[in-house]
């Protein structure tokens, strides 16, 4: 800069008017184009960041979608399972030869519902709710995450529906004198099951005593198959489970075609 003051120096004191202008121009333009690199750079520098920061986010959302696609086939397998299960037991009221012991497994087997499963959304609600959801530049992928997480409330709100729908309804409509507990227990005698030993205090602390001759509330297997109360539950729950592995499949493909957005 030293040289560029000396020649400035040099114009005004000759009074060369015309090449100081040109001169200041030139200086100008030099100030300029420093200042519009600088820019440029931190543009640059900045724009690498977001791109950065971009990519960990759709790397981690990935993640998190094929993490959810394992399970949502484990749920989806589990209502189709257990639709199958609950069926099996309605079919026994219209063919007497099917009721027999082996169906006090099913019994119950089939009235144990698991928790409803929910798709790992962390990345995404993180995304939406801190408004980092504009890093994405992408606006096929910006709209599929948003769009993607509008279906799977509206799914995840259908599933909690039908837990109180079918599966609550369904238990609700056993007959009062019908003790689950005590009619699993005479199965497991039946069988000749022998549970697993337990501690004093364990032993203490189940609502039945660990050696037994009768069950109390003591209930045929053909009575329930009389039970007009016991074919609405199970078909109930059938229903509910059938539904509900319809809506985790809809999760699943929801799941696979924003993943395939992201990939592409």
């Amino acid at each position: 800069m030293r040289i560029f003051r000396k020649l400035r120096r040099y114009l005004i004191e000759n009074k060369k008017a015309g090449r100081y202008v040109l001169y200041a121009i030139g200086e100008i333009l030099l100030v300029v184009i420093g200042i519009l690199l600088a820019i440029y750079l931190n543009n640059l520098k900045n724009e690498r960041e977001l791109e950065s920061r971009q990519a960990e986010f759709i790397s981690q959302l990935n993640a998190d979608l094929t993490e959810s696609t394992y399970e949502l086939r484990k749920a989806r397998n589990y209502h189709r399972r257990k639709a199958i299960q609950s069926n099996f037991i309605t079919k026994a009221f219209w063919k007497p030869e099917l009721q027999h012991d082996s169906l006090s497994l099913h019994l119950i087997d089939a009235l144990n519902v698991e928790e409803q499963y929910r798709p790992t959304l962390g990345t995404i609600v993180s995304l939406v709710n801190s408004g980092n959801i504009e890093l994405i530049k992408s606006d096929e992928i910006r709209l599929g995450i948003l769009n993607y997480l509008e279906k799977v409330d509206a799914i995840l709100e259908d599933l909690k529906s039908l837990r109180q729908e079918h599966f609550s309804k369904g238990s609700e409509n056993f007959p009062d004198h019908f003790d689950v507990s005590s009619f699993k227990r005479s199965f497991q005698r039946r069988s000749g099951f022998k549970p697993p030993e337990k501690t004093k205090e364990e032993s203490a602390l189940q609502p039945w005593p660990a050696d037994f001759e009768e069950v109390p509330f003591p209930i045929e297997l053909g009575e329930l198959f009389t039970n007009v109360k016991v074919y609405r539950a199970y078909y109930g729950i059938s229903i509910g489970h059938l539904k509900s592995r319809l809506h985790y499949s809809d999760l699943l493909a929801e799941t696979n075609n924003l993943i395939r957005i992201l990939e592409r």
